[in-house]
């Protein structure tokens, strides 16, 4: 059944009923309406045979593909997309399906945004980041020189369908980089969710639908009220100041860069320092969940020099001006916004998480 008809007028699908609800969608919306759906080596192979045979309707729509990863989320991947849609006759009435994770749905959803000045796009994220966050909210954009997300537009999908059977071949790494997003998302939200998300044992392949579904709709029903992040929506960076800096220098110097939610896993233990010196989170409580994150990834490491991570934070396109915005924690449920973190702060916090790693 459809979870949330937000206040934007679409439709989120979650569930083992999601691509019957979506044939239901198409069927009443886009009947008769030129289809396309956007692939990567992966999701061809895993994600579109389930799609096919689940949606017949499908079986005429023309098949895109990109290549997977954080490296080709770039303008190469948007020209090379624009070009398969405008080969195969794509009209401003067209639909394209991004199937796929964050870095295609970030992709297919900024290709389809601007082609034509905008043709409609639905997200069927396949991964658990996309599933509980990224497909969520109508942020699209590219990477620029390896810097994250520095080009971009709001531009909100008609629907985002999610199948949870799609994540049973993800190797584990993937399972792991996105539940930091859950995690993130339970400390915003508050104790019910927390309490939940604390129980999962650290590496199990398995994510209880409740909890990715109590994810999405609590992200769902924020960004519903503040679509462009002019408000409250701000919240979900937490963790991410820091961790896209960390990001961008991975992406820079590793050939296998960090995924999006390892590196936010980084800058949250970052995060928790800072709540606990400037807003009296309580430090046995940082304890506890910087030791449930860092069980999630006993192999992260923060090995790039403290003068560019900061370089990177300078640039960040979350920064409201100068000192840079931080999302810090009061207590679990009760984020605040703050611009008192000082380039110190951010020091000790880099120092604190490194040596933390390495314990």
């Amino acid at each position: 059944m459809p979870v949330f008809p937000d206040k934007l007028h679409r439709q989120i699908f979650f569930g083992d009923d999601a691509l019957s609800h979506l044939e239901k969608f198409l069927s009443e919306k886009y009947r008769g309406v030129q289809k396309f759906i956007l692939t990567d080596e992966n999701t061809s192979v895993h994600c579109l045979p389930v799609l096919l045979k689940n949606i017949p309707e499908l079986k005429s729509a023309i098949v895109l593909s990109m290549k997977s990863g954080e490296k080709n989320k770039n303008l190469v991947s948007c020209i090379d997309i624009w070009k398969q849609l405008n080969t195969n006759g794509a009209m401003r009435n067209s639909l394209l399906l991004n199937l796929g994770g964050g870095v295609l749905c970030d992709t297919g959803g900024f290709s389809a945004s601007v082609y034509l000045r905008g043709v409609d796009f639905i997200h069927i994220p396949t991964t658990l980041l996309s599933m509980a966050d990224a497909s969520i909210g109508g942020k699209t954009g590219i990477d620029l020189d390896g810097m994250k997300n520095r080009v971009g537009a709001f531009s909100f999908p008609q629907a985002v369908v999610s199948y949870p059977k799609f994540l049973d071949p993800l190797p584990q790494r993937e399972i792991n980089a996105g539940f930091a997003e859950i995690i993130k998302q339970a400390l915003l939200c508050g104790d019910r969710l927390w309490n939940m998300v604390k129980q999962v044992e650290p590496g199990t392949k398995k994510i209880k639908e409740e909890i990715i579904s109590e994810t999405l709709l609590f992200k769902a029903g924020i960004v519903a009220d503040d679509p462009y992040e002019k408000g409250r929506r701000a919240i979900f960076n937490f963790g991410h100041t820091i961790g896209h800096a960390i990001e961008t220098c991975s992406l820079i110097h590793h050939e296998d860069s960090l995924r999006h939610g390892e590196a936010v896993a980084a800058g949250m233990i970052c995060a928790l320092y800072l709540c606990t010196e400037l807003e009296n989170f309580p430090k046995e409580l940082s304890e506890e969940i910087s030791l449930f994150i860092k069980a999630w990834f006993p192999w992260l490491r923060i090995d790039f020099a403290d003068d560019e991570i900061i370089s990177h934070i300078r640039f960040d396109k979350k920064k409201s001006g100068k000192p840079i915005r931080f999302i810090l924690l009061k207590k679990i449920g009760e984020p605040v916004i703050t611009e008192k973190v000082t380039e110190e702060n951010i020091r000790s916090a880099i120092g604190v998480a490194r040596s933390y790693l390495l314990k």
